[in-house]
């Protein structure tokens, strides 16, 4: 730092703007050290008076120990944040509250629109959003009872919190959320035995569902809701046999063999009939003939 200045051959300008750099980069630090900021400060305005110590503002600041500690307060509203995130509640608010004395005026929480001045309040609100998060973790490893607890949990941290961000609606009933989390990992599974043919393992997996939430969708790529697990798994199941022969007559069809992807397209039909025979244009194609010589031509 300062030891390079001695045999530079820099004017007090270019000397001063270094010493500003050095004064911003201390006082940014996570544990920034204000004494020895100021004193970088200092020192550019003895080599230059003029000198702005915060350029980044409109304003021509000459304060050494304002702008330290204007600079030193965000990276501490920055450390409150990551812990009131990881639940370390009053760790992070004694941090906000050191970010306050270095600068009164200091929003504690940069993303809303409103200056938050309650070290308390700021962080219980950025706790809230990670006891959420584990709600929904424990949520779909099946372990409702502690996904609930997480809920409450994040309730009385911020009583208006939305439960379940990816639905529209704000939801606040924790018991209601956690078994509904829990059905919509077994509906995934129900559908992915079915994928892989294992029938009743996929029925078995949507009557699981069913218990935790009666009203869940067990295909929620339908339009309709549906709620019959012996439909569905053998439907899926189909869909997922005919998306394959469907590949397999685009295969074919490339290798110019007309004959075995027109077949293989037959068979996708017996298993799906509404199944898609070219799902890379925007029609629906369903004749094998036309689908097959027109990927064997291009």
């Amino acid at each position: 730092g300062e030891a390079c200045l001695k045999h530079a051959s820099w004017d007090d300008k270019a000397k001063a703007d270094f010493m500003v750099r050095l004064g911003r980069a201390i006082s940014s630090q996570k544990e920034p050290n204000i004494k020895s900021a100021v004193k970088k400060f200092k020192k550019a305005q003895t080599l230059y008076p003029d000198i702005d110590l915060n350029p980044d503002t409109e304003e021509i600041d000459k304060d050494p120990k304002i702008v330290a500690h204007l600079l030193a307060a965000p990276v501490k509203i920055q450390f409150g944040a990551i812990l009131a995130e990881e639940g370390k509640i009053k760790e992070a608010i004694s941090v906000y509250q050191e970010a306050q004395k270095l600068n009164l005026d200091i929003d504690l929480n940069p993303d809303t629109e409103e200056i938050d001045k309650d070290p308390k309040i700021v962080a219980y609100l950025l706790a809230a959003p990670a006891k959420i998060q584990e709600g929904a973790r424990l949520a779909r490893d099946g372990e409702i009872q502690k996904a609930i607890s997480a809920y409450q949990e994040a309730q009385k941290l911020y009583p208006d919190i939305d439960l379940n961000p990816l639905t529209k609606e704000i939801d606040k009933d924790p018991k209601t959320v956690a078994p509904y989390l829990a059905a919509q990992e077994k509906v995934k599974q129900g559908r992915r035995h079915a994928g892989e043919g294992k029938i009743q393992k996929a029925i078995s997996a949507y009557q699981e569902a069913q218990k935790l939430y009666p009203d869940i969708d067990l295909n929620p790529k339908t339009k309709e809701i549906d709620k019959d697990p012996k439909t569905v798994a053998p439907y899926l199941a189909a869909l997922e046999k005919a998306k394959k022969k469907v590949k397999q007559g685009r295969w074919h069809a490339r290798k110019g063999k007309i004959q075995k992807a027109i077949s293989a397209y037959q068979e996708a039909q017996k298993l799906y009939p509404d199944i898609d025979l070219n799902p890379k244009t925007k029609e629906i194609d369903k004749d094998p003939k036309t689908v097959a010589q027109q990927l064997a031509s291009e």
